[in-house]
């Protein structure tokens, strides 16, 4: 996520963009450098496996009920335990005002424990029936949980299949941050932002990054509105009976944060890339010009970040570009939500950089755990550099001498720590302008063609599934050879200042060779 500057530029990143700092003259650019050509991001590579983070199936034949969270340290009650989501089928029915829904979604699962009973996470909005696997279950609601019990166990390593019908209005939740997601409205449509929760406020769901599922998304609206999700649509929309349908599937897995749903007085541009990328934009009323020139270069935006992250990892791209949504983008898969506050600046592709370059970092490859979130806005604030290389020349060799002059020693930018920021850290700056300082001194360290490899690497390694930092650095010393701990230690774990940074000194005393082994 990134959003537009506030008054202070360290005060969180929501509210301090690199693209803000390029306004004022402060964005230095990270690094592209020299090398083989990306393969055409018109053809998105074959999927990885559906669940390619899929917990292993414990079977000791006594059912019991599934944890009701993932264990996430910041969010415990998020995500749920006993099964591996596979795919969500939600048909949604949208009401005139836009405050309201009527929903029916489907959850395909398969058990990892024999279960007597397990957690779906819901906000608010009242359940009318559940089923599992067409027999109708026992449920009840226990806080954000809402708790089935089947009409028999559900042996180990099983599919099944869950329905809940369901209906009210869905909500804006308090972020520990003290920014709301969830469901926004204003006079010509709604939007849902869900990062890190806010899915749940719209549909039942195992509401964590670490369990991925593909959607098809169905939704009806009032004649004349438009409904825009992920992927692509599944026909022409329908309309009958004064209501409109449009239906949108996803060919790859998504954390469930990511999923989008965008409906109201929507203009769709359905376009194709240079080479080869279906397009398709939905921009509301009001928003500025500046914004749909934008919204024409991200083909070319995708073509300089595929040159170092390797081949777009999606079937599409896109935007939504609407005035309900604060001064706040989000990443939502294959289409980031922008409002339209947001792209009225005079760099609004910086913005179009940052969350396409999620598509790859946080989308594709998500994160295991919240702790982990510098692996997505560090990677997407490094992406805002090569952009600002490939469009203004700037030099990524002062990036990390910026950062070092910008910030006294006992500012939260240097005391915090990024490698575990806390849940009311976790869009801070120090996340995303320090996230982007270990990427560029682990290029200065081990040189353009390793971290080249790296970033690729990991991007395909961990495809459609999930990484950790340990994960990262074990795959950066592997490529390099080099014992990178004076660059982690000094970039991403420490909460003190550095003296200075001498990448030379760094790569002299760990040379190729002295990687540690596993």
């Amino acid at each position: 996520m990134v959003s537009r500057p506030g008054p202070a530029r360290r005060a969180r990143a929501r509210a301090a963009t690199p693209a803000a700092a390029l306004a004022l003259g402060a964005l230095l650019a990270g690094c592209t450098g020299g090398g083989p050509a990306a393969a055409p991001t018109g053809s998105s590579p074959a999927p990885g496996p559906a669940s390619s983070s899929a917990p292993a199936v414990v079977d000791d034949g006594v059912p019991s009920a599934g944890a009701d969270g993932a264990g996430d340290p910041y969010f415990p009650l998020d995500g749920n335990g006993g099964y591996d989501a596979l795919h969500y089928d939600l048909r949604v029915s949208v009401g005139a005002d836009l405050r309201t829904i009527t929903g029916d979604a489907t959850l395909t699962a398969r058990t990892t424990q024999a279960l007597s009973a397990y957690d779906l996470d819901l906000h608010g909005l009242t359940v009318s029936s559940v089923t599992v696997d067409g027999r109708a279950a026992r449920w009840e609601r226990d806080g954000q949980e809402l708790v089935i019990t089947p009409a028999a166990p559900l042996r180990a390593g099983t599919t099944f299949r869950t329905r809940v019908r369901y209906a009210g209005s869905p909500t804006l939740l308090p972020g520990d941050d003290g920014v709301q997601n969830g469901w926004y409205v204003g006079q010509g449509g709604a939007a849902v932002l869900g990062e890190p929760q806010g899915a749940s406020v719209w549909f039942p769901v195992s509401e964590h990054p670490s369990d991925k599922a593909t959607y098809t998304v169905t939704v009806s609206v009032p004649q004349g509105r438009t409904a825009v999700s992920n992927g692509l649509p599944v026909g022409p929309p329908v309309t009958a009976g004064g209501r409109t349908t449009w239906r949108w599937r996803t060919q790859h897995p998504m954390a469930s944060y990511l999923v989008l749903l965008a409906v109201g007085d929507l203009t769709l541009h359905r376009w194709t890339t240079d080479s080869g990328l279906p397009v398709v934009d939905a921009v509301g009323p009001g928003v500025p010009a500046s914004a749909n020139a934008a919204l024409a270069r991200q083909g070319e935006v995708i073509d300089v970040l595929s040159a170092t992250f390797g081949p777009y990892p999606f079937e599409a791209a896109g935007a939504v570009v609407v005035p309900e949504v604060p001064q706040v983008a989000l990443e939502t898969q294959t289409r980031p939500v922008y409002g339209a506050p947001i792209m009225s600046g005079d760099h609004p592709v910086y913005v179009l950089a940052h969350e396409l370059a999620h598509q790859w970092f946080g989308d594709s490859v998500s994160l295991s755990s919240w702790r982990d979130v510098w692996l997505n806005e560090g990677f997407a604030t490094y992406a805002e550099y090569l952009w600002g290389q490939h469009v203004d020349g700037l030099d990524p060799a002062t990036m990390i001498t910026r950062e070092l002059s910008s910030a006294p020693a006992d500012d939260p930018f240097w005391t915090t720590d990024i490698s575990d920021p806390g849940p009311q850290h976790l869009f801070d700056a120090a996340v995303y302008y320090r996230g982007a300082c270990v990427l560029e001194a682990l290029r200065e360290v081990v040189g353009d063609d390793a971290f080249r490899t790296t970033l690729r690497r990991w991007a395909a390694e961990h495809r459609d599934g999930n990484g950790t930092t340990a994960a990262f650095v074990a795959l950066a010393q592997q490529v390099s050879g080099r014992d990178l701990t004076a660059v982690f230690d000094t970039w991403l774990y420490s909460t003190h200042k550095p003296d200075g940074w001498d990448p030379a000194a760094v790569a002299a005393a760990a040379p190729v060779g002295s990687a540690p082994t596993a």
